[in-house]
């Protein structure tokens, strides 16, 4: 099973190159052709586009402080820290990705993430209660490896690269520029284009796949190709929206969701391998 995890890994790096080669040649006449700042469906998914990785993140924190091993003081000390400050991260940027793109929804927005928060202490306590805390420490383990990476990956690369958004340009033709291609640093590199926080945030909804870990009930081929078609549906939508409005290129939108996709795989066959060899041990 663990060499499948590794050629699916193989398979999606593969995947991702070769999208990204041919994109390459294309994400000008793509923004050109695409391209409408008025769009109502563009709008919609701005606004519904992140929020997936909140609720992952809160849920996944919550999962992850409660499932931690408490017979090591100080891990269990480093987890809280770590768990409490993500926790804490997660839910400022729920209300900041918000605010950004509906004002008026910022403060009900915070209400609905702080209701969520004990909604997901006492699902996880009743998890573990019906003995499904290994499966529960598991999802939380990759759901905070894919919300870290959805909101830290794009930031980092933003640094770098710089990349001039499409609806910024004066002249797209003349000033368009490769996904490759760094720019020099400026004051709004945060708020470059390349690659997308918002297609990596709705990549983080493919954690509706973690479910079976500790509800084995949905541990079924029908649940599962439900959850992928919503997961990948959604995130595509979101990824288009990104380009209809100009905020990104077709090459950005890939890259931002092949980081969560690639960071949750990953972290879900590093788990799967140790939990593998902690039953052998058993």
């Amino acid at each position: 099973m663990y060499r499948k995890r590794i050629m699916l890994l193989l398979g999606m790096v593969i995947a991702c190159c070769v999208l990204m080669l041919g994109f390459m040649f294309v994400d000008l006449p793509i923004a050109l052709w695409i391209y409408n700042a008025d769009s109502a469906f563009g709008r919609f998914f701005e606004i519904i586009g992140t929020l997936p990785m909140p609720v992952v993140g809160i849920f996944s924190c919550v999962a992850w402080l409660l499932t931690c091993d408490r017979r090591r003081k100080v891990g269990t000390a480093l987890n809280w820290v770590f768990g409490v400050l993500f926790l804490a991260y997660f839910i400022f940027y729920a209300y900041r990705s918000f605010a950004n793109a509906l004002p008026e929804g910022r403060i009900s927005m915070l209400i609905v993430m702080l209701l969520w928060l004990p909604a997901s202490v006492i699902l996880s306590v009743r998890l573990i209660k019906s003995g499904k805390r290994a499966g529960l420490r598991r999802a939380a383990v990759i759901g905070v490896a894919g919300c870290g990476t959805a909101v830290f990956g794009p930031m980092l690369l933003k640094e770098f690269m710089s990349r001039p958004r499409f609806n910024m340009l004066d002249d797209p033709v003349t000033e368009f520029t490769y996904w490759f291609a760094r720019q020099p640093h400026t004051a709004l590199s945060v708020n470059s284009s390349f690659p997308s926080g918002h297609a990596a945030q709705a990549a983080t909804s493919m954690a509706v796949l973690l479910i079976p870990l500790f509800a084995e009930k949905y541990n079924t081929r029908r649940f599962y190709l439900i959850a992928m078609c919503a997961s990948i549906g959604f995130t595509l939508c979101v990824m288009l929206s990104r380009m209809v409005l100009g905020m990104h290129y077709a090459t950005d939108v890939i890259t931002g969701a092949a980081l969560t996709a690639f960071a949750m795989t990953v972290t879900f066959a590093i788990t799967e391998r140790t939990a593998g060899a902690r039953a052998t041990e058993i």
